[in-house]
């Protein structure tokens, strides 16, 4: 953790554990965002923030705040809390979600291999790999290869077909005896929404919409499958970008497909959305909260030492604040975080669109966490 953050953070030891802070009135609550948001702005030299807290039992709506501009045009208008920027990885949550939607209603076996379901792949390891594997990346499968990489920069806006990511899987096939230990892949993902693709009419796309997007009126989020994403605001990723170039719009599009994530991510959506999906998630408007247990469930053999893992879509932490939930995300000019404190009952999620070290020098949840540290000390309750 960055040195100015430490004095904040380590203040969690003495900070009350709070049930009140549902109880803030509204202008605490948008003062805090707002200072943290100048906070972070002063160390990291992005052109925009966007911070939004959602706490159900104060407010059916997000609390959001924003700070900066859409782009680091100084004449470019001032970000606001609908602006989309890309989600990254966050999205693997919406198909964690749909997966155990499936599962609670008995239409997709987790422990069931999924070749059953994609059975001319002519991979041999999707008889062994199951959904759960997918959901925990505990799958064995490695991330992109060069040969894919290369493909997405020499052939930046073409649109992948299934055969580019199992063509990744074939070169390098996954072996059997790496099954069940911990390995990050948005490739697990991607294989995950080809089994959720082919279960339905309209694909996971369209299941998602009408089973969280519409019904949670999370009208700012959006999939990424073209470069021209509406409402979406430019994004940077420094001159060390794998694309030879600063800026990742041109002309209001995007200078590459990001529809190459797919179930790695796939979405474009605000911080406000992001906040009220971490809610819904945890809160069981996503999912059966009867599967919550199974979802956040510490893998075997693991060491009772160990406080922080992945569970089945979230990453699960327990640390000073208490135990959190959450996912960050990370695409090329776009970083996300989104978090759920049990403690506090309530979620906050974070957007700016840079992300390049030499401006983002901090981690979005160090600075959520001391959004939660600020509002326990201002809002009183029991240690």
């Amino acid at each position: 953790m960055v040195v100015v953050l430490c004095g904040i953070v380590a203040a969690c030891e003495a900070a009350p554990h709070s049930q009140g802070i549902a109880a803030c009135s509204d202008s605490t609550l948008q003062s805090a965002l707002e200072t943290v948001l100048r906070d972070v702005a002063a160390r990291n030299h992005v052109p925009g923030i966007s911070l939004a807290l959602h706490a159900p039992a104060h407010s059916a709506a997000p609390v959001a705040a924003t700070y900066g501009r859409i782009s680091d045009d100084s004449l470019a208008r001032p970000l606001q809390s609908n602006d989309r920027m890309l989600a990254g990885s966050v999205g693997k949550t919406f198909f964690s979600a749909l997966a155990l939607r499936r599962f609670s209603a008995g239409e997709l076996a987790l422990d069931q291999p999924v070749e059953r379901t994609l059975p001319d792949s002519g991979i041999r390891s999707l008889a062994w790999i199951t959904p759960r594997m997918l959901l925990s990346h505990t799958s064995g499968i490695g991330e992109y290869d060069e040969a894919f990489m290369m493909s997405l920069i020499n052939q930046r806006s073409r649109a992948r077909r299934r055969d580019d990511w199992l063509d990744v899987l074939r070169r390098n096939p996954p072996a059997q005896h790496d099954s069940g230990v911990f390995r990050y892949s948005d490739l697990n993902y991607v294989l995950l929404a080809m089994v959720l693709d082919d279960a339905r009419v309209g694909g996971a796309y369209a299941a998602i919409d009408s089973l969280f997007l519409g019904p949670l009126q999370l009208n700012e989020t959006v999939p990424s499958v073209t470069p021209d994403v509406p409402g979406l605001v430019a994004g940077y990723d420094g001159a060390r970008s794998m694309f030879g170039r600063d800026a990742m719009m041109q002309n209001d599009t995007l200078i590459y497909n990001p529809q190459f994530e797919w179930g790695g991510g796939g979405f474009a959506s605000s911080a406000s959305d992001l906040a009220r999906w971490m809610t819904a998630v945890r809160t069981g408007s996503a999912f059966p909260d009867s599967l919550w247990s199974m979802v956040v469930a510490r893998p075997p053999l693991l060491a009772d030492s160990v406080r922080s893992w992945r569970g089945l879509g979230v990453h699960v932490d327990s640390g000073s604040l208490g135990t959190t939930f959450g996912h960050s995300g990370y695409m090329p000019g776009y970083v996300s975080w989104m978090r759920w404190y049990e403690d506090d009952r309530l979620s906050i999620a974070m957007q700016i669109n840079a992300s390049d070290s030499e401006r983002l020098i901090d981690d979005g949840f160090d600075w959520m966490d001391s959004l939660v540290v600020r509002l326990r000390l201002r809002c009183g309750g029991q240690p």
